[in-house]
């Protein structure tokens, strides 16, 4: 290459204006045995006031999402005692959902039943419960069924409330159903909010 053509090729590459914008910059060499390579990662100049984005090769977009994974698992459960605890919790829960199961499905045999065989489905003296819905002095008259309904009622609480307090027990490896296992029962679960003046929580063992 000689003197004249290599001044010009320079000329063109720092002014920038005189060449086509589409066209792949060169890499000047000074060497006359060598000619201008085309660098293909270099983009065509952009307009004033604007930056030029130069991506990344692809060898290094590869490693990098190779070296960093786009989500991180949570990492297991390494304490034996969490993992207790967990099971616990889940036996816990699935023997409840079995309990209302079966609630469930004495419920309906009593309704197909009707009205007159509801009282031979509780234990509960009708007499008793009547009376405890009369102490509300706007109550005047109750029905025949009502205390039917009531003592059922009353018999689901109670049975919610042995097993939930059964299941503390058995957590503290007890075999005896003891009074701060009602209590632990009722403060640890929601709907039992309303006992919780009732049966204060130092009461638990």
């Amino acid at each position: 290459m000689d003197q004249t053509s290599q001044a010009k090729a320079n000329e063109g590459a720092t002014n920038g204006g005189d060449t086509d914008d589409s066209a792949a910059s060169y890499a000047l060499t000074t060497y006359d045995d060598q000619q201008p390579v085309p660098l293909a990662s270099v983009p065509p100049p952009s307009p004033a006031g604007s930056v030029a984005f130069v991506p990344f090769p692809a060898s290094l977009q590869a490693s990098g999402a190779a070296a960093y994974p786009a989500t991180i698992p949570p990492p297991p459960f390494s304490n034996p005692h969490e993992i207790a605890f967990q099971q616990q919790q889940h036996r816990q829960e699935e023997q409840l959902q079995a309990f209302w199961a079966g609630q469930h499905a004495e419920a309906e045999q009593q309704a197909e039943a009707g009205e007159v065989k509801l009282k031979a489905y509780h234990s509960l003296p009708l007499a008793r419960i009547k009376k405890i819905m009369k102490a509300d002095a706007d109550v005047k008259m109750v029905a025949a069924e009502a205390p039917a309904v009531f003592a059922r009622a009353c018999e689901m609480f109670i049975l919610e409330l042995t097993l939930r307090a059964w299941l503390h027990a058995d957590g503290a490896r007890r075999r005896t159903l003891q009074r701060g296992d009602v209590t632990a029962a009722i403060h640890s679960t929601e709907t039992y909010d309303v006992l919780t003046d009732i049966v204060p929580e130092e009461e638990r063992l």
